[in-house]
């Protein structure tokens, strides 16, 4: 005789429907949570496998078929990949490895994304003081956490504040506090999604436009921003203002993008190599280059490690087994591209009434970029198989672990 336990029992008489209780439920498996791109991420991967195994069993060529589906403003950045990376030339040399090469093999893949930015409510918030040596604080309701928000906030103010003689004021003199919770901030969005940073400026920028307006009146007193918040001070102006950035729903934009990935396969032991990867990522005009840049790059290993390393092993009792760095590895130095080049796309027009100065985040959309290595690594399977006469479509399931992409080549020891 079975007897329940009291989350069976509880179960049995359907207190884990939804629609009778409305409390946390208890399962014995961990959630798992993706932390970029969520749902964004796995709608490419699921298309781009479409589209792969579509040109497969048809028999065309993947890039053909790929840029027949193309939405036509990812063209720019697909059109400048396939120059600047020379496509057409990689392809050739990596057939000719191919040819000469039985237990290692090579595959080309090329990507497009379109990123949907801004569909959720951003709501930052800033405080800005000037004080009468000159120099700035700043406190925004952004979290600091490794993409550069503080910086673009010292170049919003820079900016926003040296209007008035035409020219930025020094970064030196801006400081900006380390903003620990959004609690600091009533009403605020969370730190997510990548719109933070440029809501943050946004916020800078207003709170700006409302401390010029408090210094307008002393401008004569000096000839320089100095001179000019010293007076003001001595005056007893209040040098403080806020500025706050809401932008809801509806005020979105498009964000696109283009890879270019070779990966070299070891056909006995089914590791791999990016040998080289070319991005061209549509930014708009760029708060700054460095970072947006870095952002990109950082998006695309972590999402190639998702889709080559990361796999979440369990037991027959649901227990995570890849519970630490000897079971479950993350992208380390050698699976980073050995060539790696990203660069902007340059004259982006695409830019709608809700960019903040024209630019474009950077923070997720490139994350979808990450399956590039991991179809170029499935080509390079497909060569394998080639050479013992199977020229099939076949699955080859996320993340690709060594193990399953070397039984995917139908190596056999005898």
């Amino acid at each position: 005789m079975h007897t329940l336990d009291r989350d069976e029992h509880r179960y049995s008489l359907g207190l884990f429907d939804s629609h009778l209780s409305s409390e946390n439920k208890i399962t014995n498996t961990a959630v798992n949570t993706i932390m970029r791109a969520p749902g964004d991420f796995q709608g490419a991967l699921f298309t781009e496998a479409c589209v792969e195994c579509a040109a497969r069993i048809s028999g065309l060529d993947t890039i053909k078929v790929q840029e027949a589906n193309l939405d036509k403003n990812v063209l720019p950045c697909w059109n400048e990949v396939k120059t600047s990376s020379n496509v057409e030339q990689k392809q050739k040399d990596v057939d000719a490895f191919n040819a000469s090469n039985r237990w290692r093999k090579r595959g080309l893949y090329m990507c497009g994304v379109k990123y949907l930015a801004y569909t959720v409510i951003y709501t930052e918030k800033v405080m800005l003081s000037c004080h009468s040596d000159g120099s700035v604080s700043v406190n925004s309701s952004g979290i600091e956490m490794g993409q550069g928000i503080n910086t673009k906030v010292v170049q919003a103010v820079s900016y926003g504040l040296g209007k008035m003689f035409d020219s930025p004021l020094s970064f030196d003199s801006i400081s900006v506090a380390r903003t620990k919770s959004t609690s600091s901030f009533e009403g605020v969005s969370p730190t997510w999604g990548s719109g933070t940073s440029e809501s943050c400026v946004e916020a800078c920028l207003k709170a700006c436009e409302d401390m010029v307006s408090k210094l307008e009146p002393y401008k004569s007193k000096g000839t320089n921003f100095q001179q000019v918040v010293a007076a003001a001070s001595a005056a007893g102006v209040d040098l403080n203002s806020t500025g706050t950035h809401h932008l809801y729903n509806g005020g979105t934009y498009e964000v696109y993008g283009a890879c270019c990935s070779v990966v070299e396969l070891d056909v006995l032991t089914g590791e791999c190599q990016i040998l080289s990867t070319d991005i061209v990522y549509d930014c708009g005009s760029s708060l700054n280059v460095y970072i947006d840049v870095g952002q990109v790059q950082g998006c695309f290993v972590q999402g190639a490690g998702f889709c080559l390393l990361e796999n979440v092993a369990r037991g027959k009792d649901n227990r995570v087994l890849a519970n630490g760095t000897w079971e479950y590895k993350v992208p380390q130095g050698l699976d980073i591209p050995i060539d790696f080049n990203v660069s902007l796309l340059k004259g982006s027009k695409n830019n709608a009434i809700h960019n903040v100065l024209g630019s474009k985040e950077s923070g997720e959309p490139a994350y979808l970029l990450g399956i590039c290595p991991f179809f170029a690594l499935k080509q390079a399977v497909y060569a394998a198989r080639q050479d013992v006469g199977n020229k099939d479509y076949f699955r080859m399931d996320c993340p690709a672990s060594p193990s399953q992409v070397q039984k995917a080549c139908l190596v056999s020891l005898f």
